[in-house]
Protein backbone atom coordinates (compact mmCIF):
# COMPACT_ATOMS: atom_id res chain seq x y z
CA UNK A 1 0.00 0.00 0.00
CA UNK A 2 2.73 2.26 0.84
CA UNK A 3 4.41 1.49 -2.35
CA UNK A 4 1.22 2.44 -4.49
CA UNK A 5 1.26 6.02 -2.47
CA UNK A 6 4.68 6.80 -3.43
CA UNK A 7 3.74 5.73 -7.09
CA UNK A 8 0.75 7.76 -7.54
CA UNK A 9 2.47 10.76 -5.94
CA UNK A 10 5.38 10.17 -8.69
CA UNK A 11 2.64 10.33 -10.85
CA UNK A 12 0.98 12.99 -9.73
CA UNK A 13 4.26 15.17 -9.57
CA UNK A 14 5.16 14.56 -12.79
CA UNK A 15 1.57 15.58 -14.34
CA UNK A 16 2.25 18.37 -13.05
CA UNK A 17 5.34 19.01 -14.33
CA UNK A 18 4.04 18.51 -17.79
CA UNK A 19 0.84 20.83 -17.58
CA UNK A 20 2.74 23.39 -15.84
CA UNK A 21 3.58 25.01 -19.14
CA UNK A 22 7.21 26.74 -18.66
CA UNK A 23 9.78 24.82 -20.91
CA UNK A 24 11.96 22.92 -19.08
CA UNK A 25 15.90 22.35 -20.02
CA UNK A 26 15.83 19.60 -22.08
CA UNK A 27 17.53 18.39 -25.56
CA UNK A 28 20.69 20.29 -26.86
CA UNK A 29 21.78 23.78 -26.57
CA UNK A 30 24.63 25.38 -28.15
CA UNK A 31 25.89 28.90 -25.94
CA UNK A 32 28.11 30.63 -28.06
CA UNK A 33 30.48 32.88 -26.87
CA UNK A 34 31.60 35.93 -29.40
CA UNK A 35 35.63 36.72 -30.13
CA UNK A 36 34.73 40.15 -28.40
CA UNK A 37 34.09 38.19 -25.61
CA UNK A 38 36.13 35.25 -26.03
CA UNK A 39 38.97 33.44 -24.59
CA UNK A 40 42.66 35.20 -24.99
CA UNK A 41 45.00 32.64 -26.91
CA UNK A 42 48.66 33.61 -27.23
CA UNK A 43 49.75 32.41 -30.57
CA UNK A 44 51.91 33.27 -33.67
CA UNK A 45 55.33 35.36 -33.87
CA UNK A 46 55.95 39.00 -32.58
CA UNK A 47 59.07 41.40 -32.26
CA UNK A 48 60.15 44.62 -30.26
CA UNK A 49 63.42 46.25 -31.24
CA UNK A 50 64.33 49.34 -28.95
CA UNK A 51 68.18 50.68 -29.32
CA UNK A 52 69.75 48.05 -31.09
CA UNK A 53 68.33 45.40 -29.62
CA UNK A 54 65.48 43.33 -30.79
CA UNK A 55 63.24 40.06 -29.40
CA UNK A 56 61.40 38.53 -31.49
CA UNK A 57 58.69 35.81 -30.21
CA UNK A 58 56.60 32.70 -31.57
CA UNK A 59 54.30 31.05 -28.83
CA UNK A 60 51.54 28.44 -28.96
CA UNK A 61 48.53 27.50 -25.92
CA UNK A 62 47.33 24.37 -25.31
CA UNK A 63 44.35 23.62 -24.03
CA UNK A 64 44.89 24.22 -20.45
CA UNK A 65 46.19 27.62 -21.44
CA UNK A 66 50.18 25.68 -21.15
CA UNK A 67 52.19 28.44 -23.19
CA UNK A 68 55.15 27.38 -25.24
CA UNK A 69 57.69 28.50 -27.52
CA UNK A 70 60.59 30.06 -28.58
CA UNK A 71 62.40 34.04 -28.60
CA UNK A 72 64.97 35.23 -30.17
CA UNK A 73 67.80 38.18 -29.12
CA UNK A 74 69.83 40.05 -31.52
CA UNK A 75 72.15 42.21 -30.80
CA UNK A 76 73.71 44.99 -33.12
CA UNK A 77 75.10 47.95 -31.65
CA UNK A 78 78.76 48.33 -30.30
CA UNK A 79 77.75 44.65 -29.32
CA UNK A 80 77.07 41.81 -31.47
CA UNK A 81 74.71 38.95 -29.93
CA UNK A 82 72.54 36.49 -31.42
CA UNK A 83 70.59 34.03 -28.35
CA UNK A 84 67.72 32.16 -28.59
CA UNK A 85 65.67 31.75 -25.71
CA UNK A 86 63.72 28.10 -25.18
CA UNK A 87 59.90 29.46 -23.44
CA UNK A 88 57.33 28.27 -20.95
CA UNK A 89 55.06 29.46 -18.63
CA UNK A 90 51.12 29.54 -17.99
CA UNK A 91 48.30 31.60 -19.12
CA UNK A 92 46.29 33.30 -16.25
CA UNK A 93 44.24 36.44 -15.14
CA UNK A 94 40.94 37.31 -16.66
CA UNK A 95 40.01 37.63 -20.74
CA UNK A 96 39.58 41.35 -19.89
CA UNK A 97 43.30 41.45 -18.71
CA UNK A 98 44.87 38.27 -19.49
CA UNK A 99 48.59 37.69 -17.81
CA UNK A 100 50.73 35.54 -19.23
CA UNK A 101 54.50 34.34 -16.84
CA UNK A 102 57.14 32.85 -19.00
CA UNK A 103 60.32 30.82 -17.75
CA UNK A 104 63.23 30.60 -20.25
CA UNK A 105 66.62 29.32 -21.02
CA UNK A 106 68.84 30.93 -23.09
CA UNK A 107 72.24 29.92 -25.14
CA UNK A 108 73.66 31.84 -27.98
CA UNK A 109 76.96 33.69 -28.51
CA UNK A 110 77.82 37.22 -27.73
CA UNK A 111 81.12 38.89 -29.36
CA UNK A 112 82.44 35.53 -29.73
CA UNK A 113 82.11 34.18 -26.64
CA UNK A 114 79.43 31.31 -25.98
CA UNK A 115 76.59 32.13 -23.70
CA UNK A 116 74.05 30.21 -21.20
CA UNK A 117 71.75 31.54 -19.01
CA UNK A 118 68.08 31.56 -17.99
CA UNK A 119 65.42 34.12 -16.98
CA UNK A 120 61.30 35.04 -16.78
CA UNK A 121 58.96 36.93 -18.20
CA UNK A 122 56.16 38.99 -17.27
CA UNK A 123 52.84 39.71 -20.32
CA UNK A 124 49.87 41.74 -19.78
CA UNK A 125 47.87 43.18 -22.39
CA UNK A 126 49.17 46.69 -23.78
CA UNK A 127 47.56 49.18 -26.11
CA UNK A 128 48.50 47.84 -28.97
CA UNK A 129 45.60 45.08 -30.12
CA UNK A 130 46.33 41.57 -30.26
CA UNK A 131 49.89 42.08 -28.65
CA UNK A 132 50.87 41.30 -24.78
CA UNK A 133 53.71 43.74 -23.47
CA UNK A 134 56.41 41.84 -21.94
CA UNK A 135 59.45 42.61 -19.34
CA UNK A 136 61.84 41.01 -17.53
CA UNK A 137 65.66 39.56 -16.34
CA UNK A 138 67.98 37.70 -18.04
CA UNK A 139 71.05 36.24 -15.86
CA UNK A 140 73.30 35.03 -18.85
CA UNK A 141 77.19 33.35 -18.66
CA UNK A 142 79.66 34.03 -20.68
CA UNK A 143 81.77 30.75 -20.76
CA UNK A 144 85.23 30.20 -23.27
CA UNK A 145 86.88 26.65 -23.49
CA UNK A 146 83.99 25.50 -21.46
CA UNK A 147 85.45 27.83 -18.39
CA UNK A 148 82.75 30.51 -17.10
CA UNK A 149 84.48 33.81 -17.11
CA UNK A 150 81.23 35.42 -15.69
CA UNK A 151 77.41 36.51 -15.58
CA UNK A 152 75.28 39.48 -15.66
CA UNK A 153 71.69 40.13 -14.85
CA UNK A 154 70.19 42.05 -17.85
CA UNK A 155 66.66 43.64 -18.39
CA UNK A 156 65.06 43.32 -21.43
CA UNK A 157 61.07 43.93 -23.20
CA UNK A 158 59.92 42.09 -25.79
CA UNK A 159 55.90 41.07 -26.94
CA UNK A 160 53.99 38.46 -27.44
CA UNK A 161 51.38 37.76 -29.86
CA UNK A 162 47.55 36.81 -28.91
CA UNK A 163 43.98 36.14 -30.84
CA UNK A 164 40.83 36.53 -29.47
CA UNK A 165 39.16 33.38 -29.90
CA UNK A 166 35.51 32.44 -29.99
CA UNK A 167 34.22 29.28 -28.59
CA UNK A 168 30.94 27.64 -27.77
CA UNK A 169 29.50 25.77 -25.01
CA UNK A 170 27.22 22.99 -26.05
CA UNK A 171 24.92 21.05 -23.82
CA UNK A 172 22.93 18.20 -23.73
CA UNK A 173 20.37 18.19 -21.26
CA UNK A 174 17.76 16.69 -19.31
CA UNK A 175 15.13 17.72 -16.71
CA UNK A 176 13.55 15.65 -14.08
CA UNK A 177 10.38 16.49 -11.83
CA UNK A 178 10.61 19.68 -13.10
CA UNK A 179 13.04 21.42 -11.66
CA UNK A 180 16.53 18.92 -11.65
CA UNK A 181 18.83 19.53 -14.30
CA UNK A 182 21.52 16.78 -15.46
CA UNK A 183 23.70 16.23 -18.42
CA UNK A 184 26.39 16.76 -20.58
CA UNK A 185 28.74 19.67 -21.70
CA UNK A 186 32.04 20.59 -23.78
CA UNK A 187 33.25 23.51 -25.23
CA UNK A 188 34.74 23.37 -28.34
CA UNK A 189 36.86 25.82 -30.55
CA UNK A 190 35.50 25.47 -33.99
CA UNK A 191 35.72 21.43 -34.54
CA UNK A 192 38.24 21.07 -31.11
CA UNK A 193 37.27 20.05 -28.04
CA UNK A 194 39.00 21.95 -25.44
CA UNK A 195 37.10 20.61 -22.21
CA UNK A 196 33.95 18.41 -21.35
CA UNK A 197 31.73 19.04 -18.16
CA UNK A 198 28.98 16.98 -16.45
CA UNK A 199 26.58 19.16 -15.64
CA UNK A 200 23.80 19.29 -12.65
CA UNK A 201 21.38 22.05 -11.69
CA UNK A 202 17.90 23.40 -10.94
CA UNK A 203 15.26 25.13 -13.48
CA UNK A 204 12.36 27.04 -11.79
CA UNK A 205 9.37 27.15 -13.89
CA UNK A 206 8.18 30.39 -12.50
CA UNK A 207 11.21 32.33 -13.59
CA UNK A 208 11.13 29.92 -16.78
CA UNK A 209 15.04 30.28 -15.92
CA UNK A 210 17.93 27.43 -14.94
CA UNK A 211 20.86 27.78 -12.95
CA UNK A 212 23.80 25.32 -14.02
CA UNK A 213 27.25 24.07 -12.77
CA UNK A 214 29.39 22.33 -15.32
CA UNK A 215 32.36 21.07 -13.70
CA UNK A 216 35.23 19.42 -15.40
CA UNK A 217 34.65 15.63 -16.53
CA UNK A 218 38.64 15.06 -15.63
CA UNK A 219 40.04 15.93 -12.54
CA UNK A 220 43.21 17.06 -13.86
CA UNK A 221 41.62 19.57 -16.34
CA UNK A 222 41.03 22.95 -13.98
CA UNK A 223 38.15 23.86 -15.58
CA UNK A 224 34.64 25.35 -14.75
CA UNK A 225 31.39 26.82 -16.15
CA UNK A 226 28.53 28.08 -14.06
CA UNK A 227 25.32 29.32 -16.05
CA UNK A 228 23.35 31.63 -13.84
CA UNK A 229 19.50 32.24 -14.16
CA UNK A 230 20.02 31.46 -17.85
CA UNK A 231 16.46 31.19 -20.14
CA UNK A 232 16.92 28.53 -23.37
CA UNK A 233 14.78 28.07 -26.05
CA UNK A 234 15.17 26.84 -29.36
CA UNK A 235 18.29 25.55 -28.89
CA UNK A 236 20.17 28.41 -27.40
CA UNK A 237 20.56 31.03 -24.53
CA UNK A 238 17.94 34.26 -24.62
CA UNK A 239 19.15 35.47 -21.42
CA UNK A 240 21.65 34.72 -18.75
CA UNK A 241 25.49 35.02 -17.48
CA UNK A 242 27.84 32.83 -17.98
CA UNK A 243 31.03 32.48 -15.81
CA UNK A 244 33.96 30.53 -17.16
CA UNK A 245 37.38 29.19 -15.84
CA UNK A 246 38.67 27.70 -19.05
CA UNK A 247 42.08 27.66 -20.72
CA UNK A 248 43.90 28.95 -17.30
CA UNK A 249 41.34 32.45 -17.51
CA UNK A 250 38.45 33.34 -16.22
CA UNK A 251 35.49 35.45 -17.51
CA UNK A 252 31.90 36.68 -17.14
CA UNK A 253 29.52 37.11 -20.42
CA UNK A 254 26.02 37.98 -20.93
CA UNK A 255 24.02 35.66 -22.92
CA UNK A 256 23.49 35.71 -26.12
CA UNK A 257 27.03 37.70 -27.03
CA UNK A 258 27.40 39.42 -30.13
Amino acid sequence: MKGLGVACALALALAWAANAGAEEPSGSYAIAIGALSGLVVPTGGAELCQDGVCVSTDVATDVDGAVTGSANIQVDGGATADIDLDLGGKLSGTTAKPKVQLAFLATGMADGFAIEGKGKLKCAAGEADGLLDCTGKAKLCAFQLGQKLGCQSLPFATQVAFVRQAFTLNLDLSTVLGSTVAGEANAQIGALTVASYTVKGKYKSAEDAATLALDSADPEQKTKVALKHVMLAGGVPTAGTALFKLMGQKGTVELPTP
